[in-house]
């Protein structure tokens, strides 16, 4: 499933996974130059999990590239190459609000 995602740079990101698990980007940039994704999960009631398959350039990276990504409800902060896993619990997490730091920000 490709969904498209906002930005100027019109980032996006690819989902491969589980049944319920939704990832779309968000349509206007909230942290001034930087992309921002969405992960989230419409199951109420399962763990969802699911590989991203991000597309990189898009995000201002080159294919083997980490970024660091951090999620603006959760306060974590993770460092993603291509492919990442996320893992989305209805009784902990259900989405992921992701802010993107391109690697030369």
């Amino acid at each position: 499933m490709r969904l498209p995602a906002g930005g100027r740079r019109g980032a996006e990101a690819v989902m491969r996974g589980e049944v319920g698990l939704r990832e779309s980007g968000v349509s206007r940039e909230l942290d001034g130059d930087r992309p921002q994704l969405v992960v989230c999960s419409l199951d109420p009631d399962n763990v969802q999990s699911a590989n991203l398959a991000l597309d990189m350039p898009s995000l201002g990276a080159d294919w083997t590239d980490t970024l660091v990504v951090h999620d603006e409800i959760g306060g974590a902060t993770f460092h993603w190459s291509q492919f990442a896993f996320v893992r989305l619990e209805p009784w902990r997490a259900v989405a992921h609000i992701l802010t993107v730091t391109r690697p030369s920000a």
